[in-house]
């Protein structure tokens, strides 16, 4: 239910403010999709009497895409606020080699199972050009960032358990574009949070070409890394992903 009224509210303040006229050049949308490819993903929950297991150990994933929604207001010529929506949902499919407890249930090992990871990323950025000139652009900023994440894993033998957790993770943003030639710029981004005892990490890396004024086209490669290690759990997970986008200015 969260997660459908948080997509209506996005909907709902783009169709007004393009439908009323008032977005003129201040606003912009940006809307990104491609292929994810899952790198790593190590687990242990709870820390004190559950398995720590790897899902590149038994398990393959599936063919799995993404999308992800953002849209940026323009305060001034060098200041902007960015909010976005990310969904990400993975599965797998294989077994265990031994048995293994995770949120306190049991899985035998050798038995068919399915877990499915599911992830959705609302973020607020705050977003200041510290430096600019015709080719070259850098800024910098902040990030309030809330996750919704879940991982389902059940298999034949009818055993279920289902962890879930929200997190609000504070980042700090950086932003670098280059022109290379012509309408064909450079174009990287990173929100990024290391702490003692967790991280998480955003990158795009990606070539934007100029269609018009009002038309960029994106593609690149965006890294997705998310870890932690406390008391109750542990975790470890990369997401490659192959990204394809469009900037849309109004």
């Amino acid at each position: 239910m969260f997660k459908r009224i948080m997509n209506l509210m996005v909907l709902c303040v783009v169709c007004i403010f393009v439908g009323n006229g008032l977005c003129q050049s201040r606003w912009q949308v940006e809307i990104e999709t491609g292929r994810v490819y899952s790198g790593y993903n190590t687990v242990q929950s709870p820390v004190e009497t559950g398995t720590k297991f790897s899902l590149q150990e038994g398990f393959s994933s599936r063919k799995n895409y993404y999308y992800r929604l953002g849209l940026i207001y323009k305060l001034s010529d060098v200041s902007y606020l960015s909010m976005g929506y990310s969904p990400l949902s993975v599965r797998y499919t294989g077994g265990f080699s031994d048995d293994i407890s995770f949120d306190g249930e049991d899985f035998a090992g050798d038995i068919p199972t399915s877990i499915s990871y599911d992830c959705h990323s609302y973020r607020l950025s705050y977003i200041h050009e510290i430096y600019g000139n015709e080719n070259k652009m850098v800024s910098l900023g902040a990030t309030a960032r809330l996750v919704d994440w879940q991982m389902t894993v059940s298999n034949n033998a009818g055993i279920y358990a289902n962890k879930k957790q929200l997190e609000f993770i504070p980042q700090l943003n950086m932003t670098f574009q280059m022109i290379l030639i012509g309408n064909l710029s450079l174009y990287n981004k990173v929100d990024a949070m290391f702490a003692s005892k967790s991280r998480f990490s955003d990158l795009l890396v990606a070539l934007q070409y100029d269609l018009s004024e009002r038309f960029s086209f994106r593609m690149g490669y965006r890294l997705l890394e998310d870890g932690e290690n406390t008391d109750e759990e542990f975790k470890s997970q990369l997401f490659n992903h192959l990204a394809l986008g469009l900037k849309i200015r109004i």
